[in-house]
């Protein structure tokens, strides 16, 4: 189900690391028992840059997504638009939350405007390896309890299916997750499927994943 949602991001000043920097977003037309009424966006950006940035509108989440037939553990808010979809493959019950909570991901696209440092740090790595950028997004997963969003740890590790668009046949998906902090871990492809990548042992919390092929 597809819900109208307005996200626009605080300006904010980056200090020596790379923050994490709070937005307001999400304001759903309505709301289910889990759903909050305005969940919290946020998104990376990287040290010793002093900028002002901002999100454009977006139109439309979802509370739930899934890849080649196959739907996500965890719902939440997915607004992501550079993959055909995105399913957590790691069972929703083997994901560590408070005792009345439930794991909730929010998943959105980020680009060279309103982050312009992570996005570039995806490419100067992809560029390393020869490779190609199919999608680039930022990733929290968290839990919801009491309408009320928070992230969990980077403990919890999660495995997650990104559904690309625009792969050339013949060549090799691969990935990484850019944690906040800057330290960018390389992520091989734990699937045969040519449409699609497979991340395992991915990081909980806040990150931006991005997708290749070399």
């Amino acid at each position: 189900m597809n819900k109208k949602f307005a996200k626009k991001l605080l300006a904010v000043t980056l200090a020596a690391s790379m923050l994490v920097i709070p937005a307001t977003a999400f304001a759903s037309t309505g709301g289910g028992e889990d759903e909050p009424t305005a969940p919290s966006a946020t998104v990376t950006e990287d040290a010793g840059e002093t900028t002002t940035a901002t999100v454009e509108e977006v139109k439309n989440y979802e509370t739930s997504s899934s890849v080649a037939g196959v739907k996500s553990t965890v719902g939440g808010a997915f607004a992501v638009k550079s993959a055909t979809g995105l399913a957590v493959k790691t069972p929703a019950a083997n994901i560590p939350v408070a005792p009345g909570a439930k794991a909730f991901v929010k998943a959105y696209d980020v680009n060279a405007k309103n982050t312009p440092a992570a996005v570039a740090a995806a490419d100067a790595f992809i560029a390393a390896q020869g490779g190609r950028r199919l999608a680039i997004f930022n990733f929290e997963l968290g839990q919801m309890l009491n309408k009320k969003f928070s992230l969990l740890g980077q403990d919890v590790l999660f495995d997650l299916t990104v559904g690309v668009k625009g792969a050339t046949p013949g060549k090799t998906l691969a990935g990484g997750q850019i944690l906040p902090g800057g330290v960018i871990n390389a992520v091989a492809d734990a699937d045969t499927n040519a449409s699609t990548f497979t991340g395992v042992g991915l990081k909980g919390g806040l990150s931006c994943i991005f997708v290749y092929e070399k």
